[in-house]
């Protein structure tokens, strides 16, 4: 339960965003890195981070940062959609099977991105 809590965390910009604000809460409020760290589930050096950059940049140093790489294929509302879409069964999207595996998100991917 704990680990699908936290991944849920990490599944958004604001989530994470709001993950940091609340860890850089507690620091704020004399709790150690190490403890705030592992009361989140984060490493001791991710809660540091945060606090430089929070003292550094503000409010806007606990975003995201931008990442290096390929562009994006799909855009905002398609990533959104999918993640919908594999919060819930295949079978609710039309597809056969009940779990996801690679072959199944290959063919729920493909529409959206008008290959085969």
């Amino acid at each position: 339960m704990i680990l699908g809590l936290q991944e849920e965390i990490r599944r958004t910009e604001d989530a994470r965003y709001d993950h940091r604000l609340h860890a850089l809460l507690m620091v704020a409020q004399s709790r150690k890195c190490s403890e705030v760290a592992e009361l989140f589930g984060d490493a001791q050096r991710t809660g540091q981070y945060w606090v430089q950059r929070f003292e550094k940049e503000g409010f806007a140093g606990l975003y995201d940062a931008e990442k290096p790489g390929r562009p994006r294929r799909l855009n905002e509302e398609q990533m959104q959609e999918i993640g919908s879409s594999l919060r819930g069964t295949p079978k609710e999207t039309g597809l056969r099977g009940q779990i996801w595996d690679g072959k199944t998100r290959c063919n729920r991917r493909a529409p959206l991105q008008g290959g085969p």
